[in-house]
C-alpha cells in the first residue's frame, strides 16, 4: 500500500512539473507571479497528499456494503458503518452505522449506534443514539432508540421506546429476593 502511494505522489509531482513547462515555455524568470502562483498550489497539493490517510493494515472502522442481490442467512458483527442494500436474514451487531438502503431488507435484530432505514426491516431495533425512518421504509417491530426520526411515507408497525423512558425502564429491574438457606 505504501509503495503505491509514493508511485502515485511521484507521478502528481511530474505530472504537474510538465503542465507547469507546457504552460510556462518561457520560464519562471519572464512570468514570475504566475511562477509563485504554480509553486504553491504545487506545494497545496503535496500537503494534501500528505495528509491522506495512509493505512498498511486491514482498516477495521471502515464501511462494508451488503449490495443489491447478495443474501445473507446467520448473524453480523461489524466493528465499523454498513451498508445494505441486499437481504439479511439473522441478527446485526454494528458498533457504527447501519444504513439499510431502498432495496434493503433485515429480517432480525439489529443493534447499532445510529441508523438510517430506506428498506424493509422486521425484527427488534436497539439504536444507542438516533433512528431515522425514511419515506420509503417499512418497519416492523419493536424500536429503543434514544432519538427518532420519521418522514411523511415511512411505515411502522410495533412498539416504541425511546430517550428517558428507556433509562428509566433500564433502572427498574425487578428485585430478587434472597433467602439464607
Amino acid at each position: 500500500m505504501l509503495a503505491v502511494y509514493q508511485l502515485w505522489q511521484n507521478f502528481v509531482t511530474r505530472l504537474t512539473i510538465c503542465l507547469f513547462r507546457a504552460c510556462y515555455p518561457e520560464g519562471a524568470s519572464k512570468n514570475v507571479a504566475n511562477c509563485i502562483s504554480f509553486l504553491v498550489y504545487l506545494m497545496i497539493l503535496k500537503k494534501t497528499l500528505g495528509m491522506a490517510k495512509m493505512n498498511t493494515e486491514n482498516d477495521s472502522q471502515g464501511i462494508n456494503l451488503l449490495g443489491k442481490g447478495t443474501r445473507i442467512n446467520g448473524d453480523v458483527v461489524s466493528e465499523g458503518d454498513i451498508r445494505i442494500d441486499g437481504e439479511l436474514t439473522g441478527n446485526l451487531n454494528c458498533s457504527g452505522r447501519v444504513v439499510i438502503g431502498e432495496t434493503g431488507k433485515v429480517t432480525g435484530e439489529i443493534s447499532c449506534k445510529n441508523s438510517e432505514i430506506s428498506g424493509y426491516q422486521k425484527g427488534k431495533l436497539n439504536i444507542e443514539q438516533q433512528l431515522n425512518l425514511k419515506s420509503s421504509s417499512k418497519v416492523y417491530g419493536e424500536i429503543n432508540t434514544g432519538k427518532l426520526s420519521i418522514e411523511p411515507g415511512a411505515m411502522f408497525s410495533g412498539s416504541c421506546k425511546m430517550g428517558e423512558q428507556l433509562k428509566n425502564e433500564g433502572s427498574k429491574e425487578p428485585k430478587r429476593e434472597q433467602k439464607e438457606v
